[in-house]
């Protein structure tokens, strides 16, 4: 399952590969629309924002490339994919109880996770 610092990763390389999964392209380097020529390629977008989980890659901008394509050649485990799916067709956060919290906290609203479906009625 995923938890809080490796949700993050792995949601961008959820959508990396989301291209690929539709069979737009063949590689992520072929979908224009992503942050892959930045952090794979060295390409310069003032919109991406490398994060703390992408700069912990390798002490320099060559080493995090280089780790960065390889982390994107890995695929994800099907069940963290179903999660993140899951997750996304929900409207729903992924990631530990910890997290969650922390989320909530910050936004000030109450967040929780509940099954698929409409909630069942109560007998009278």
């Amino acid at each position: 399952m995923i938890l809080g610092l490796e949700y993050l990763p792995a949601c961008c390389l959820y959508i990396e590969l989301n291209p690929l999964r539709a069979d737009m392209v063949t590689d992520p380097r072929y979908y224009r629309w992503s942050s892959y020529h930045c952090k794979a390629e060295g390409s310069n977008d003032q919109i991406v924002n490398f994060d703390t989980s992408y700069r912990s890659l390798g002490k320099n901008k060559r080493n995090r490339q280089t780790a960065y394509v390889q982390y994107v050649c890995d695929t994800i485990p099907e069940a963290e994919i179903k999660l993140i799916r899951d997750a996304l067709q929900r409207g729903q956060l992924t990631g530990s109880e910890r997290f969650r919290q922390e989320v909530s906290q910050r936004l000030g609203i109450r967040i929780s996770n509940k099954g698929p479906g409409r909630p069942r009625k109560a007998n009278k």
